[in-house]
């Protein structure tokens, strides 16, 4: 996830907001310092080492606990385990790892669908930077651009994105990749044709699997923009494949629902049910509830077009559970 600053951060960043989207981003990892010992000579006089500086291994195991527990797609425990992180953060008053620990909170908070959460968090990480007269790393104002994506500020994310590639030659490959693939949402959503297709282009030589997920996605988005309905369907069944192996449920999730609307606008209702049947039925195990409901709601209405009694009967026992977990919902 989110690393500590780098000769390579940006210079500190002015957005129309001055004050938004995981990756991306590798879970922390704190190194505790082992001693060397060194065997001294009973006739030599060899100097000994300094002292390794002391570490605070209640927050270093903590932190790992978290990003273990992300790693493994244990996203309400990894986001539990950071807040602890964070609070021993601030009781040693430690700037580097209180940031670090607010960045890697708020990438889990958006795998949570807690994007709100997120921002604000993001903010503080940010606030605490300025405190400090330190520049904002290239990986927050990534996380930032993405925070604002999830939460439909679409015009600025687009604004930080443009502005993050045109400094390229500043940040490391992969955090540039993944501004890529933000942008490439972006001008999906924006329809346009031409920024996707470049963003297409950056990220043909991926061979990271998270990297490869996005660039299927984004194929996906170019078939949908350019009506190829079939192609839109194989791309984002792939990509969903892609992201499940990656332990990225969230964003497998969001795949077979766009895979589900590729389905419906080539015709294929029952095919579509069962997508929308797929991404209800993860959404609702990973605590996205409204998402749940709407992509169940769909697929009934569609698995009834097609006569599949079946995936009907699938989809009704679903949204069943859903009402006895939030009554209300799914009516």
């Amino acid at each position: 996830m989110y690393s500590r600053n780098r000769p390579d951060a940006y210079p500190r960043w002015k957005s129309r907001r001055e004050s938004w989207s995981c990756w991306l981003a590798r879970p922390l990892t704190a190194v505790l310092i082992v001693p060397l010992l060194i065997a001294i000579s009973a006739c030599g006089s060899r100097q000994e080492p300094p002292a390794p500086a002391a570490v605070d291994k209640a927050f270093v195991l903590t932190s790992r606990a978290a990003g273990t527990a992300f790693s493994k797609g244990a996203y309400g425990q990894a986001a539990d385990l950071y807040r602890q992180a964070l609070a021993r953060a601030y009781a040693r008053d430690d700037r580097e790892a209180i940031v670090d620990t607010q960045c890697n909170l708020a990438v889990v908070l958006l795998r949570l669908g807690a994007p709100e959460e997120a921002r604000a968090v993001v903010e503080e990480a940010k606030a605490e930077l300025a405190r400090a007269e330190q520049v904002v790393p290239v990986r927050l104002v990534l996380l930032e651009a993405t925070v604002l994506y999830r939460t439909g500020e679409t015009a600025a994310a687009w604004d930080i994105s443009e502005q993050l590639l045109a400094g390229a030659a500043e940040a490391e490959p992969g955090v540039m990749a993944k501004a890529q693939f933000l942008c490439g949402l972006l001008a999906a959503e924006r329809g346009d044709e031409g920024r996707l297709r470049a963003s297409i282009a950056a990220l043909a030589k991926a061979n990271d699997p998270a990297l490869r997920a996005d660039l299927t996605e984004l194929r996906g988005y170019l078939a949908m923009t350019e009506h190829h309905w079939e192609a839109a369907v194989q791309a984002f069944d792939a990509t969903a494949d892609l992201r499940r192996e990656t332990l990225d449920y969230v964003g497998m999730m969001r795949a077979l629902a766009r895979a589900g609307e590729a389905s419906e606008r080539y015709g294929r209702q029952r095919a579509a049910a069962v997508y929308y049947l797929r991404a209800g039925r993860s959404a609702s195990q990973l605590g996205w509830q409204r998402e749940a409901v709407d992509w169940l709601m769909r697929a009934q209405s569609l698995a009834r077009q097609a006569g599949d009694t079946r995936t009907l009967q699938a989809i009704l026992a679903y949204l069943a559970r859903l009402q006895e977990r939030e009554p209300g919902q799914g009516r």
